[in-house]
C-alpha cells in the first residue's frame, strides 16, 4: 500500500497507531488505492467529526454501497483537515467526501469530479458574551477571537464577512485556533477570547448554561455541507452507478435515518457549477497547484 511521506516521524507515528485502531473499528486513518484490492472502493471521509462518531455515522452506508455495488467499500479519515487535504491532492481517494471549499479543489486541481451533494446548509456565526460590550463586527476592533480550525469553513467564511466590514487578521484582530467549535465558544466564557466564530449547529448542541450566556452578533449567508466526488478517471457509467446506489440507498429507511442522524438533508447529483462560488473560502496558501 502506499502511503503520504510522513513530514514528522512523532506526528505519523501517532498516525499508525490511529489508523490501526480505525482498522479493527472498520475505518481507516490512512489513504490508500483501489489498486490494492481489485474491484474495491477507497473512500475519504472529511475528519469533521471524531473518528468514532465516523464510524457510527457512515457504517450503514458503508455496507449499503458494498452490497449494491457488489464489491468492497472501504471508509479512511485523516488525523486533521491539512492530512485529509493532502491525501486529496495525492488522489488517494476513490471518492471522497469533503465541504464545498475542498471538492472545488478535489475538482480543479486533483483530478476528481463532482458526483453528489447532501441538500443540508449550514450557517457560521459570530457569538460574544450577552454581558459584554460587544454589539457589532466593528466594536471587534484589536479583539480575540477564537475559530475551531483554519480550514473549516465557517472559519473562512467569518474572516471574509470581518474582511468585508474592514477587518483585517493579524491588524485588526488576533485569530486564536480553539481545534473545536465548543472550545472556541468557551474560549469566550472564559475571558480568552473576545468572540467565536463557530457553526449556528454548534451552538444549538452547547449546554444551555452556556449558550444562554451568548449573543451572535452576526449570521453568515446559508452554506453548502458536503459534496461528494469521485475520481475522474472511473468511467462514466461506472460514475452513474456509483450516484444511483447513493440515490437509492437514500431513498431506503436506512439512509432516511443515516441522513437525519448526521443532519444531512438529502443525496442530489451535483455539478461543478455550484462549487465555484467556494474557490474564495480556500485558504490562499492551498489555493494552488499540488
Amino acid at each position: 500500500m502506499t502511503r503520504l511521506r510522513p513530514a514528522h516521524a512523532a506526528i505519523w507515528k501517532r498516525f499508525a497507531i490511529l489508523e490501526a485502531l480505525l482498522l479493527c473499528l472498520g475505518l481507516g486513518a490512512g489513504p490508500a488505492h483501489a489498486a490494492d484490492e481489485p474491484g474495491g472502493w477507497r473512500v475519504g471521509l472529511f475528519p469533521n467529526l471524531s473518528p468514532v462518531a465516523l464510524v457510527r455515522l457512515y457504517a450503514p452506508l458503508r455496507n449499503d454501497l458494498s452490497a449494491r455495488l457488489q464489491a468492497p467499500v472501504r471508509f479512511y479519515t485523516a488525523a486533521n483537515f491539512r492530512a485529509y487535504l493532502e491525501a486529496l491532492t495525492r488522489g488517494r481517494y476513490d471518492i471522497a467526501v469533503a465541504p464545498p471549499e475542498l471538492a472545488w479543489y478535489a475538482v480543479d486541481k486533483c483530478g476528481y469530479v463532482p458526483l453528489a451533494r447532501y441538500t443540508a446548509q449550514i450557517r457560521g456565526i459570530l457569538v460574544v458574551r450577552k454581558d459584554g460590550p460587544v454589539r457589532s463586527i466593528e466594536d471587534l476592533r484589536g479583539a480575540r477571537i477564537a475559530f475551531p480550525d483554519p480550514l473549516a469553513l465557517v472559519t473562512q467564511a467569518i474572516r471574509h464577512a470581518l474582511a468585508g466590514d474592514g477587518l483585517s487578521s493579524g491588524t485588526d484582530y488576533q485569530v486564536v485556533m480553539a481545534q473545536s467549535h465548543n472550545n472556541a465558544a468557551l474560549m469566550v466564557m472564559r475571558g480568552q477570547a473576545t468572540a467565536a466564530g463557530i457553526g449556528l449547529i454548534p451552538l444549538r448542541s452547547l449546554p444551555h448554561e452556556v449558550a444562554d450566556e451568548l449573543r451572535v452578533i452576526y449570521t453568515t449567508p446559508p452554506l453548502s455541507t458536503q459534496y461528494i466526488v469521485i475520481k475522474a478517471s472511473v468511467p462514466a457509467p461506472l460514475r452513474q452507478r456509483v450516484l444511483g446506489a447513493l440515490q437509492s440507498f437514500a431513498a431506503s429507511p436506512e439512509g432516511r435515518a443515516f441522513l437525519a442522524r448526521g443532519g444531512l438533508g438529502d443525496i442530489v447529483p451535483a455539478d461543478a457549477a455550484g462549487l465555484d462560488a467556494y474557490r474564495k473560502y480556500l485558504p490562499p496558501e492551498f489555493d494552488a497547484a499540488p
